[in-house]
């Protein structure tokens, strides 16, 4: 990992943190017909994976794509290299 902080993120912050991502798709987006990832599913496990980062070391924080694909294939071993995590910049 680019920074070992981020080893500190277990898969039960991932988990708590993937209901959370419906929470907040429910009250804010899903009125304006924006679709939730499904459950498990890469993408919903990399919102996830933001929202402890931000829960954990605090609203200013970032992390590297490489580490969050780091997270994700500890998550996910199936997960191929390259989750196009730079797309969720938009």
């Amino acid at each position: 990992m680019k920074n070992e902080r981020y080893k500190a993120i277990s898969s039960a912050d991932i988990n708590k943190h993937s209901s959370e991502v419906e929470s907040i798709w429910k009250g804010h987006l899903q009125r304006f017909d924006v679709k939730l990832p499904e459950a498990g599913t890469l993408r919903r496990i990399m919102l996830a994976i933001l929202l402890a980062v931000k829960d954990r070391f605090g609203p200013e924080a970032w992390i590297h794509k490489d580490d969050i694909s780091e997270l994700i294939r500890r998550e996910s071993p199936e997960a191929g290299s390259d989750q196009q995590v730079r797309h969720l910049k938009r």
